[in-house]
């Protein structure tokens, strides 16, 4: 069972003919405010899609647990967050440009490369 019924939700990618499978805990659907922000065009279709206010999702991530969450600001933008615990120290970033743009953050500060993640 998947989402509403259960908060797992299992996204399934391809890259090239490599399919990669990942699993999301939603924490919060947050809500959408009266002045809605929106996700950058994506390049495949051009769609934008809306984003809520303090939505929190947790996945794993390069054998990491992390909790995704977005806050909208008063100077009328979103920060995109990024939450994990390491050597019983917790860390953040934050970003207000985009999801991708603060998952690409976290990447490089881990020191790790992904080959093959559509982010």
């Amino acid at each position: 069972q998947q989402y509403p019924t259960n908060s797992l939700i299992e996204a399934r990618y391809q890259s090239g003919n490599k399919p990669f499978y990942n699993w999301y805990n939603v924490q919060s659907l947050g809500y959408y405010p009266t002045q809605l922000k929106f996700t950058q065009k994506n390049l495949k279709e051009g769609i934008q899609y809306p984003i809520p206010d303090e939505y929190r999702v947790e996945t794993s991530l390069i054998k990491k647990q992390i909790r995704c969450e977005t806050k909208y600001q008063s100077n009328e933008k979103v920060k995109f967050i990024v939450k994990w615990i390491e050597n019983k120290t917790k860390w953040s970033l934050y970003s207000d440009k985009s999801a991708s743009n603060i998952i690409s953050s976290f990447l490089k500060l881990s020191g790790s490369q992904i080959f093959g993640f559509d982010i």
